[in-house]
């Protein structure tokens, strides 16, 4: 008996001991690995382990490596569990050792995506070029124009650094085995300035792209504004190769091309005309810009219809996490904007309205300075722009945009002079008129199809119109005969627009972000020229004609066409800093009788380190519209016309190379070369221009013609501490043929500055107060000057007087000068933040001329004279603004 006890004690003994030994895959380790190979990291497991861990080098890839977060005294299969099955590999135990075999039973491996959007942590905004970067990769993205981003990696562990301009970097360590949904909040800095600039050369290396030049609202370089109103296009009007007429009168012209021929985007849809005040101020509200680019060099394929450039804007879509908005009181205008959620799901709305409201005294002044001169009469002029958009939020992939703009300018100055000699009596009369205006309305469709793939739907409906008037009468009494003189110039265009697109982001990898689309849009042109005079009888003269009645004798030009296009594109990664952008843009418009076809490749390349970046580009545009715009008399007037079965759409082919360096204490210096053809370009003949109604042949008389622009641009940029400042000079030539304008011979571009020097400092005094200046000189810009004025007889005996030009843009403008100074303060109160700007515009106070009228000269019916007519001397400017 007691042997059988002692037995069954030592039998028991026994089984307890082998359950009380450890499995060889749970003995615990500490262990971590950063891009090991596989068979490196299971020797390594081993070592540590104890435990002998069996494979064969034949099913090891060695290629593909092992990251692994720190891991303190976990059990060895938690780890292999977690490293085998991205291998397709499994592990069984075999006495106390463990064998690394293949698992039949596993898929494929797959790539996994992150993917997410970025946006503002504190209004929801979705942040459009915010920067991904893998920084132990030396790889990265950016979000899409919609806050999305997506890559495909291999299942390791990588350090992300998400960023933006003017928001605080995030950075984190993400182990990426499986597809994976990250979402990024990034808090903006302090940010005093309104509206402020970068560009692709003063980013960090990960930061660059091809071909863009980059315009944030909450960057770190500001110029002093006009009025206390800040103004993106005139923070465009800053950059190298871009220019403008005095004050910004006639828009912004780009490496020697026309105004007409950049493409202006307005949450992707086309604008017409962006300009208030001739050009003055853009149409686009700086409370509500989020971003925009700038591209003049090269060009994506997915942009066309214009030779020039492109401006992108986008505007805020309203925060969806409270309600907020500003309102702000300048010298010019006030404007406020409000946003903020409407449901919990995300959906929000924004409103913004500006107006001047200085017409009442404009209207005064003008009128009391009239009537100092002995004469009567006054000028008006106002402006203003509402934007809307609700933003609804269909589910956590879908979202829907409706967007609407309304913007209006109008200017009228009516004189009349009048006066007596001993034998003579005379009175003189001259109006002008001016007003323009677009109408946007448009539904955008967003949608998250996959973690690697995005869409947009836009559809759009677009109104603009433009017209200008411009009468002068001079009529005498003497004691034989009654005479006088008038002539009346009426310009007027209009153009509605239907359109569709639809864009398709897909991204491959790391190495190809593809995107690809199509669109249509129907054009409605209604081109307008009237120009008259007479020499009569007076009593079948009176009362004066006005602008409504001359423009009923002549119904408008009515001209349509069916546009479409199909594009495709590649960024594409090759490594080493050296990044391509591919493509091709296809277009295609109906005109009638006659179809046009164009296939437009693109390409651009952009190499980089960490102190040097070098840029190349080649495209081919097409453009299907064409707009007249006046020099003989220097008055800002324009008429859009669309390409037709007689009219055939302009091309041009654009090179550009840049060389640029920096250093990481703030310095960029660099120098970029461009050349550009163009073919296809139309114009009038100054003096003798066929009118444009619905009964003229007025597309067989216009004049058709060639140019070339080049030009070389030097830039110097200082970022450092709390001093900003950036230069830059351009000289640029812009030329232009027709062979039946000025005898066949070459004359300078309406726009042609040769020579455009311009400088911005700001420096932040205190963290409360910074001082900003701006100086722009340029070379003036050439005009058309007649040559003689011709007097004819008509058959009743009158004697009419003609202007006669013989050489085009045969006069330039004396040089223009600009200095602008300003002072900011900030402060917060409980429930805001406010500030409070002064300034000086054109602190020197050139007189700079914006445009030349040519007029019959009273003294000497026989003669002519030009009077030079300037749009601000120097001009104090006062705002002060109320964020809540």
């Amino acid at each position: 008996m007691n042997r059988f006890l002692l037995t069954l004690l030592l039998a028991t003994a026994f089984l307890l001991d082998i359950n009380a030994q450890t499995l060889p895959d749970e003995v615990r380790v500490s262990y971590s690995a950063y891009n090991k190979p596989l068979d490196v990291v299971i020797k390594e497991l081993s070592d540590r382990s104890g435990v002998n861990i069996v494979f064969s080098t034949r099913r090891i890839n060695a290629r593909r490596t092992v990251s692994l977060n720190p891991v303190t005294n976990e059990p060895l299969k938690a780890i292999l569990n977690v490293i085998l099955p991205d291998y397709r590999l499994k592990y069984e135990i075999v006495g106390d050792q463990l064998v690394i075999m293949r698992d039949s039973r596993s898929r494929p491996l797959k790539d996994p995506v992150i993917s997410g959007y970025i946006t503002d942590v504190t209004t929801g905004e979705p942040l459009i070029g915010a920067n991904i970067y893998l920084t132990d990769r030396s790889l990265g993205t950016v979000t899409n124009d919609y806050g999305f981003y997506s890559i495909k990696l291999r299942s390791s562990t990588y350090r992300i650094q998400y960023s933006y301009v003017g928001y605080k970097v995030i950075r984190n360590q993400y182990y990426v085995s499986k597809d994976t949904i990250i979402n990024i909040e990034l808090e903006p800095e302090v940010v005093l300035n309104d509206v402020v600039i970068t560009d692709s050369r003063t980013l960090d290396l990960e930061e660059t792209s091809a071909a863009d030049e980059f315009i944030s609202q909450d960057e770190l370089t500001s110029i002093a504004t006009l009025g206390g109103e800040p103004d993106i296009m005139r923070v465009v009007g800053m950059l190298p190769g871009v220019s403008s007429g005095p004050d910004g009168v006639g828009g912004i012209n780009i490496r020697g091309g026309s105004a007409d021929q950049n493409l202006i985007l307005l949450d992707g849809v086309p604008v017409y005309n962006a300009g208030h005040a001739l050009g003055v101020y853009s149409i686009f509200n700086s409370d509500i810009v989020k971003s925009a680019r700038l591209m003049k060099g090269s060009f994506p394929s997915r942009y066309g219809g214009r030779l020039s450039s492109v401006l992108d804007i986008r505007t805020k879509e309203g925060s969806n996490k409270r309600t907020g908005g500003a309102f702000t009181l300048s010298t010019m205008a006030s404007k406020f904007y409000l946003e903020g959620p409407i449901s919990k799901n995300g959906s929000s709305f924004l409103v913004s309205a500006r107006r001047t409201f200085v017409d009442p005294w404009i209207k005064e002044v003008t009128k009391y300075l009239n009537e100092q001169n002995g004469d009567s009469g006054f000028a008006n002029y106002y402006f203003y722009d509402i934007n809307t958009k609700l933003n609804l939020k269909l589910n956590q992939k879908t979202s829907l945009m409706l967007g609407a703009y309304r913007g209006m300018d109008e200017f009228s100055n009516d004189v009349t002079s009048s006066g007596s000699t001993d034998t003579t009596s005379f009175e003189s009369v001259d109006r002008l008129n001016w007003d323009w205006g677009n109408n946007l309305y448009y539904l955008r469709l967003n949608n998250q199809l996959s973690k690697r793939s995005f869409s947009n739907l836009t559809v759009y409906y677009s109104d603009y119109s433009f017209s200008t008037f411009e009468y002068d009468r001079f009529k005498a009494i003497d004691t034989m005969n009654t005479s006088f003189t008038y002539t009346s110039d009426l310009f007027s265009s209009g153009i509605e627009d239907y359109g569709a697109k639809f864009e398709m982001d897909y991204i491959l990898n790391t190495k190809h972000w593809i995107k690809w689309g199509l669109g249509g849009i129907s054009h409605k042109f209604t081109p307008s020229l009237i120009q008259a005079s007479q020499s009569d009888n007076i009593d079948s003269f009176e009362p004066d004609p006005t602008k409504d009645e001359i423009a009923a004798a002549n119904d408008p030009a009515i001209v349509t066409g069916k546009e479409a296009y199909f594009f495709v594109e590649d960024e594409l990664n090759v490594g080493s800093g050296v990044v391509f952008n591919v493509g091709a843009h296809n277009s295609y418009i109906n005109t009638g009788e006659k179809s046009f076809f164009n296939i437009q490749p693109r390409i651009a390349a952009v190499a980089q380190s960490e102190s040097m970046v070098f840029k190349l580009g080649a495209s081919k545009m097409v453009q299907y519209l064409h707009m007249l715009s006046s020099n003989g008399l220097g008055l800002p007037s324009e008429i859009w016309l669309p390409s037709t079965d007689e009219i055939p759409p302009e091309e041009s082919w654009v090179y550009s190379a840049e060389l640029s360096f920096r250093n990481d204490k703030g310095f960029q210096i660099g120098v970029e070369g461009y050349y550009k053809d163009f073919q296809g370009l139309i114009s009038y003949d100054e003096g003798g221009t066929e009118p444009i109604s619905d009964e003229s042949d007025w597309q067989a008389s216009l004049p058709r013609g060639d140019g070339e622009a080049y030009g070389l641009e030097v830039f110097f940029n200082k970022r450092a501490g709390r001093t900003t400042w950036f230069s830059n000079y351009t000289y640029s030539i812009s030329n232009r043929f027709f062979p039946s304008l000025n005898n066949g011979n070459t004359f300078n571009f309406r726009f042609d500055k040769t020579h455009n020097f311009k400088v911005a400092f700001v420096h932040r005094i205190t963290d409360n107060a910074e001082f900003s200046l701006n100086w722009n000189a340029s070379s003036g810009s050439p005009y058309t000057s007649p040559n003689e004025i011709v007097a004819i007889r008509q058959p009743n005996g009158n004697v009419e007087f003609f202007l006669r030009y013989d050489e085009k843009n045969n006069v330039n403008l004396p040089g223009y000068q600009r200095l602008d100074v300003s002072f900011s303060f900030f402060s917060d109160i409980k429930w805001g933040k406010q500030k409070f700007t002064i300034g000086l515009y054109n602190m020197l106070n050139k007189k700079n001329p914006f445009f030349i009228d040519i007029d019959t000269d009273p003294d000497n019916p026989q003669g002519y004279i030009q009077e030079r007519y300037t749009v601000l001397p120097i001009f104090p400017s006062l705002s002060y603004s109320l964020a809540f």
